[in-house]
C-alpha cells in the first residue's frame, strides 16, 4: 500500500461531531486526529495510517477536495459542541441530557453551532423533538434570553434563580424599569423566614426570624406562665369563673404585659405585611449582587454556568430538615406537657 508522509495533529475540538471520511465515525476530542496537508480534511490518525493517504487525493485541485464544515451533513453530537434547546433556544455547551434551562430532553444527534432544526417531513408541522413555545411557562417568560435586567442578562438571571424563574423574570425587569420598590408575594406572607431559606436568602432569614420572636416575647411569657400554673396548680383554676383581672392576678404578671401583646399580635402582622410587599424586590437586589460577585471571579463558561447554578436555586433540603425539627419538638412539647403533671404529683 503506498503511503505518504503523515500530517501534523491538530486542534481536536475543531472538529468535534464531524464524521471521518474513511471509518465514517464521529470525530471526539479524544480522537488523535490529523489533517491532509494538501486539502485540510481530518482524518482519525489510524484510518490515514491504513489508507496512506488523504480520502480525497483523487480530488485534489478540485472544488470537491477539502473540508467544508458548512456543507456538511453528517454532523453528530457528542456533547462538546453547542447545541440549541428546541423548546427554549439556549445553547447547551455541556454533555447535556436535559437543557440547563428548561430540562428539556435533548435528542441524540444535534446540529452543529448555528444550524437550526430541519425542517418537518409532515407538511409543515414542527419536528417531533419540539416543544410548543409557552410564554408563560417557559424559562424566559417570553422574554428575550439576551435582554438585560440591571445588567444582567435574562440567562444569566434564569440560570440562578432556577425554580419558577419564569414568575420572578417579569416582575424583575418591570421593577428595574420603573424603579418600582413594591410587588407582592404571597409565598412570603404564609411563611416568612422559611421562604427566605428556601430561596437562599439566609440574612433576611435571620432578620425575619429575629424580628418574630422578639414581637413574640409578651405571647410566650404569657402562654408558659399558664401553662406552668394549669399543669402544677390545677386547682386554682378549676371550677372558677374569673374575669380578666383576676386571671392576670393568679398568672401573676403585670395586667400592662396584655396590651403590650395585643400591640405586639399587630405589629407581627405588619411585618408580615412588608415582608411580602417589599420580598420581591429584596429578591432582585440578592440576585443582582450575587451574579456580580461570581462574574468577578472571571470563570469559563461552564464553572460559570455550574456556580450560578449552585449559588442560586433553591435549599429544598434545609426546608425538609427545619419541618422534621418543627414536628419533633411539637412532639417532644406534648410529651412534656404530659409528663409534668405525673412528676409533679409523684
Amino acid at each position: 500500500m503506498r503511503r505518504k508522509g503523515l500530517p501534523h495533529g491538530c486542534d481536536m475540538g475543531k472538529y468535534d461531531g464531524y464524521l471521518c471520511p474513511v471509518c465514517g465515525k464521529a470525530f471526539s476530542h479524544t480522537d488523535d486526529i490529523v489533517v491532509c496537508p494538501v486539502c485540510g480534511l481530518p482524518h482519525h490518525r489510524s484510518c490515514w495510517l491504513e489508507v496512506g493517504h488523504c480520502a480525497k487525493e483523487d480530488k485534489h485541485g478540485t472544488d470537491e477536495a477539502g473540508w467544508h464544515p458548512e456543507k456538511e451533513q453528517n454532523f453528530q453530537y457528542d456533547g462538546r459542541q453547542e447545541c440549541k434547546c428546541p423548546r427554549c433556544g439556549v445553547e447547551n455547551p455541556v454533555d447535556a441530557i436535559f437543557c440547563q434551562i428548561c430540562g428539556t430532553p435533548m435528542r441524540d444527534n444535534m446540529e452543529p453551532p448555528g444550524r437550526r432544526n430541519p425542517p418537518s417531513d409532515f407538511a409543515g408541522a414542527p419536528p417531533f423533538y419540539t416543544i410548543p413555545e409557552d410564554p408563560i411557562n417557559s424559562p424566559f417568560a417570553g422574554l428575550n434570553p439576551e435582554e438585560e435586567i440591571r445588567g444582567i442578562t435574562v440567562k444569566e438571571y434564569t440560570l440562578f434563580l432556577g425554580q419558577n424563574a419564569h414568575w420572578f423574570l417579569p416582575k424583575f425587569r418591570e421593577m428595574a424599569r420603573s424603579d418600582r420598590k413594591m410587588s407582592w408575594n404571597w409565598g412570603i406572607f404564609f411563611f416568612e423566614g422559611f421562604y427566605f431559606l428556601f430561596r437562599k436568602e439566609y440574612l433576611l432569614a435571620i432578620i425575619s426570624f429575629v424580628v418574630q420572636t422578639l414581637f413574640s416575647i409578651p405571647s410566650l411569657i404569657i402562654m408558659i406562665k399558664a401553662m406552668t400554673v394549669m399543669l402544677l396548680e390545677p386547682e386554682l383554676v378549676q371550677g372558677l369563673q374569673m374575669d380578666a383581672t383576676q386571671q392576670w392576678e393568679i398568672l401573676d404578671l403585670p395586667i400592662w404585659l396584655g396590651g403590650v401583646q395585643s400591640i405586639c399580635g399587630i405589629l407581627i402582622y405588619a411585618f408580615r405585611f412588608l415582608q411580602a410587599l417589599f420580598g420581591n424586590r429584596l429578591y432582585l437586589e440578592h440576585c443582582a449582587h450575587k451574579i456580580h460577585k461570581i462574574r468577578l471571579l472571571n470563570l469559563p463558561e461552564r464553572p460559570y454556568i455550574e456556580t450560578l447554578c449552585k449559588k442560586g436555586g433553591t435549599n429544598k433540603a434545609l426546608i425538609l430538615v427545619l419541618v422534621g425539627s418543627y414536628i419533633f419538638l411539637i412532639f417532644a412539647m406534648n410529651f412534656l406537657a404530659m409528663l409534668i403533671p405525673v412528676l409533679y404529683q409523684s
